[in-house]
């Protein structure tokens, strides 16, 4: 399901509205982003384990790692929007 129209878009309304869910989709948001779990987990500081966790819903990213989440996907959109 895409909200909004495009994959971006619904990436960035999981995460603004994060504290409704338990968890986001870390997958749908790291296929948006074009990374593997291994250059998403470089990218926010943290293994490739803990991003297969976070998609596995087996654990929560940590407010640190959202937080560079956002950041990385507002930048991705910043990027198409040029």
């Amino acid at each position: 399901m895409v909200a909004y129209g495009n994959p971006i878009d619904s990436a960035l309304w999981k995460i603004h509205n994060r504290r409704m869910q338990d968890h986001f989709d870390i997958a749908t948001i790291r296929e948006t982003l074009g990374l593997t779990q291994t250059a998403l987990a470089d990218k926010i500081g943290v293994a490739q384990g803990d991003v297969s966790n976070w998609e596995n819903r087996k654990h929560k990213p940590s407010r640190a790692a959202r937080a560079t989440i956002e950041r990385l996907l507002a930048e991705h959109q910043q990027g198409r929007a040029a």
